[in-house]
């Protein structure tokens, strides 16, 4: 989809309105399966993942299918500017934080980057280079800087794929996971 070029801050308020408006549920289903294959296929021992929040691509089935599997899940915890991501057992480890967000709870341990590690992005919109839109606070940039040798992924609805500028900070996802196809984005 071609949006008017706009700053990636305007076209951010923009699709957040959207986003309320046209949520897909079903849509979420789909991106779920696929998610859980990807894991799957790529034998993934733990996952980076946000636990969703409303109007956001639903990952409870996906962190559900990894506990029930064995498979490490580490949510982040946002201290300041920075953000890490923490091992977590179940729900229950989890307690609203910044900006509504579920964090780990304190006790949590801090979760390191293995070899087959994944990291799952939220996003409002992805080009097809793999570059994304997030809610404009820089957390995930700033942390995959850090930690870029992890495999990520951004989750998107088709209709988010869109043609837009990145900016020099912004940090390209390796995969993008939609309701119909894995697309990756190798240079």
């Amino acid at each position: 989809m071609k949006m008017p070029s706009l700053h990636k801050s305007e076209l951010r308020e923009k699709l957040l309105k959207i986003q309320k408006n046209n949520y897909a549920s079903e849509s979420d289903k789909s991106i779920a399966e696929i998610v859980k294959s990807f894991i799957t296929n790529g034998k993934c021992e733990d996952i980076f993942i946000y636990r969703s929040k409303q109007y956001e691509i639903d990952t409870v089935s996906v962190i559900q299918f990894c506990f029930q599997n064995n498979i490490g899940v580490a949510v982040p915890r946002v201290n300041g500017s920075s953000m890490n991501f923490y091992y977590i057992s179940s729900f229950d480890d989890t307690e609203q934080g910044h900006f509504g967000v579920y964090e780990p709870k304190k006790y949590c341990k801090q979760a390191s980057v293995g070899q087959h590690a994944l990291l799952i992005a939220p996003c409002l919109a992805v080009n097809k280079k793999g570059f994304r839109i997030g809610y404009g606070k820089g957390y995930y940039d700033r942390y995959l800087e850090e930690h870029g040798h992890i495999t990520k992924a951004a989750l998107c609805y088709e209709r988010n794929i869109l043609d837009f500028t990145h900016d020099f900070f912004d940090v390209r996802m390796d995969y993008i996971i939609t309701e119909k196809v894995v697309y990756s984005c190798s240079t």
